[in-house]
């Protein structure tokens, strides 16, 4: 999601993402989260994402396996 950002003292608009250099080397970037949709259930087991309060979240969704759709009629 685009936002507009301060940063020292000036203002961007249209900001999707911040990438800072950090003092060790290399960058880290910074990224709004705040409209994404996705709960743990959505997202596989043991794999992680950002929610939209931009919390680390561990998926908790399980495939369905072939055995479940034996009964089904089509």
């Amino acid at each position: 999601m685009k936002a507009t950002v301060k940063l020292a003292g000036a203002s961007y608009q249209s900001v999707e993402k911040v990438i800072l250099p950090l003092a060790a080397g290399g960058t880290a970037s910074y990224i709004n989260v705040s409209d994404t949709t996705a709960t743990a259930a959505d997202v596989k087991s043991g794999k992680t994402f950002y929610n939209s309060s931009g919390k680390l979240t561990t998926g908790t969704n399980t495939d369905a396996s072939y055995t479940d759709f034996d009964s089904a009629s089509f």
